[in-house]
């Protein structure tokens, strides 16, 4: 969503320079915390009261399997059938695992075997080599050949998560930041 987000604010104010930089839900909360980084758009923040919050788009938690599955051909994954493969993880601040444990919680299902990795590149090309299967947000999986996304068939609201611009309150009246929020508030309303 950032370079969506950038590239949107530059066509209404051309001269602006970004540095971007890219982490998970709790590095982001820590530098926007530590005044680090002027904007965020974070998935699930922990509420601050220093901060302004525009929601900006809702997302879902979506299985991706191998290609070659033999799932023969199912248009959803069974969450029950979690515990068949080895489920590729990524670190433990994550907020994609935190969502995928919300989620095996709230179904009472326990994993089989699981593999920790980083990244979602690297779950990713995990995924597509054959290591295992992954649970993770829908906008986070571009297309690719070797992965099949598909829905999980649960009627829980743990697969869904919110992401919001955020902004230190105190800067909100400057107007390169009013600018930033009117972006991000036309954004919402497209999605």
């Amino acid at each position: 969503f950032a370079a969506e987000f950038m590239a949107e604010f530059l066509t209404k104010v051309p001269q602006t320079r970004f540095r971007v930089t890219i982490a998970n839900a709790l590095q982001t909360n820590e530098l926007l915390m530590k005044a680090q980084v002027d904007v965020a758009i974070i998935c699930e923040p922990k509420v601050d009261p220093d901060y302004s919050y525009v929601p900006l788009y809702q997302d879902r938690l979506v299985a991706i399997v191998p290609a070659r599955s033999g799932d023969d051909g199912r248009s959803e994954f069974l969450l029950e059938s979690i515990a068949d493969h080895v489920l590729l993880v990524r670190e433990a601040s994550s907020r994609t695992l935190a969502a995928t444990k919300r989620l095996l919680s709230e179904a009472e299902i326990s994993t089989g075997c699981t593999m920790e990795l980083h990244t979602r590149e690297m779950i990713r090309e995990g995924v597509a080599h054959g290591l295992g299967i992954s649970l993770m947000f829908e906008r986070e999986c571009p297309p690719d050949n070797r992965i099949r996304i598909l829905p999980i068939k649960t009627g829980s609201g743990a697969v869904k998560v919110e992401g919001y611009f955020a902004i230190r309150t105190a800067r909100r009246r400057m107007p390169i930041m009013k600018a930033a929020l009117k972006v991000a508030a036309e954004m919402r309303l497209r999605t």
